[in-house]
């Protein structure tokens, strides 16, 4: 089971040719710099560590056998994800199509989420409860006790 874990926010540029540089923090996680990026939610893009995809992937494996409309749905969830690496300079390119897809342009909001790292347009994730105005998230006692 993966141990790769990322926590923090940044938001980083795109340049012209839709890469974006992952923060240290998060390269130091994944150093031969193999991800897998997706969209699983409608509003951002998800990036898992090859690691931690490859586990995703025997899950899938395993939930599509359930049904025809199982089938369908990692059908329609795996169609647009990309294997991406780190360039020299810790940057990512992210598929145009997939860009378009979350309205990526301009800045991105890197999120780590535990297992993998969140990509949203900024105005996306303030509009969606994130950002700085966002109170602190109320988490049940059962994992802080």
């Amino acid at each position: 089971m993966s141990k790769i874990w990322f926590f923090g926010s940044f938001e980083h540029q795109l340049d012209d040719a839709g890469r974006v540089s992952l923060p240290a923090q998060f390269r130091k996680k994944v150093p031969e710099g193999r991800f897998v990026l997706m969209q699983v939610y409608e509003t951002h893009l998800s990036l898992y560590a090859e690691e931690r995809f490859e586990e995703l992937a025997r899950e899938l494996a395993s939930y599509r056998k359930k049904s025809d409309a199982h089938w369908r749905n990692v059908r329609n969830l795996l169609q647009h994800a990309v294997p991406v690496t780190t360039d020299k300079n810790g940057r990512i390119l992210i598929p145009q199509n997939l860009r378009e897809r979350v309205g990526l342009d301009g800045t991105a909001f890197l999120l780590g989420n535990l297992n993998c790292i969140e990509l949203w347009h900024p105005q996306t994730w303030t509009e969606h409860g994130g950002g700085k105005e966002a109170p602190p998230p109320k988490i049940d006692l059962d994992v802080f006790g």
